[in-house]
């Protein structure tokens, strides 16, 4: 009788793949980032933003780790400034854009928590939800901006920081943008209200600066909400601990089929968005 203990499962684990990732790194998340920004070329890329674009053809903005974990130091130290202290949430409503992957590295870097928010949700959902986190601030992009300040008297949301989704575009894909989709799709936004901040004003004042708060593998790093089929969303929580994990999993697995006589794992192009 094959039982747990056997294992059974590992003899279908193509070859490389390791049967356990013990030891686990004593890691939190933005330490994955720190290190690689140290360890790959400068001009090594993290981030693409690819657009297609009529006659032009696909135009990308590339981000590189050095430029990344700059930038998500320059937030992180702008929320602490602004207030945020070590455990509070913080709401993430934004799509997939390099304003979110910032986003998410300022947040722990400063040793917050991130809860992401549907942006597909109405509005009193989100209210409910970042109320339910304790969430004190929200970074969310322009076309969201009104439906925060309509929920926020219902939250504990102190402060909202904004950005444009356009930001992280290739110069021809903001232009075009700009001219033909920023106000039809509801993205611009000629002023916010005191109090609130843009993005792009936090990491321009915060420059170079770096975050001075000590972040352990076993705090929180990460709130989830369920999608809710069943009943009303549910909160999920992961500390860094469990995310680093989680991650060294991944690695493992693409380290599988990686094409013979590329560069050795230390030195990979890895796109994280």
């Amino acid at each position: 009788m094959v039982t747990y203990a056997d294992r059974p499962w590992l003899k279908h684990y193509p070859a490389g793949v390791p049967a356990s990732l013990k030891p686990y790194p004593e890691m939190t998340v933005p330490d994955f980032l720190r290190e690689t920004a140290k360890r790959v070329p400068k001009n090594r890329t993290a981030l693409v933003t690819s657009v297609r674009l009529p006659v032009f053809g696909h135009r990308a903005y590339e981000m590189t780790f050095h430029e990344l974990d700059q930038l998500s130091d320059a937030l992180a130290a702008g929320l602490i400034d602004l207030g945020l202290e070590k455990g509070q949430t913080v709401g993430l409503c934004m799509p997939n854009t390099a304003n979110f992957i910032i986003s998410y590295f300022g947040i722990l870097k400063a040793g917050g928590v991130v809860c992401t928010l549907n942006p597909a949700y109405p509005a009193k959902k989100l209210g409910k939800l970042a109320d339910q986190a304790d969430a004190v601030m929200v970074l969310t992009l322009t076309n969201m901006y009104s439906t925060f300040k309509e929920i926020q008297h219902t939250t504990q949301i102190k402060r909202i920081i904004v950005s444009n989704i356009k930001e992280y575009f290739h110069r021809l894909v903001r232009i075009a943008f700009t001219r033909t989709q920023e106000k039809p799709g509801g993205h611009f936004l000629e002023k916010i209200e005191v109090g609130d901040y843009w993005l792009q004003d936090v990491l321009k004042k915060y420059r170079k600066k770096k975050p001075e708060v000590d972040i352990s593998p076993d705090d929180i790093a990460f709130m989830q909400y369920t999608g809710g089929t069943t009943g009303d969303p549910k909160a999920v929580l992961a500390s860094h601990r469990a995310l680093c994990a989680s991650t060294k999993q991944i690695e493992g697995w693409l380290d599988v089929e990686w094409p013979k006589g590329t560069m050795p794992s230390s030195e990979k192009r890895i796109v994280l968005a």
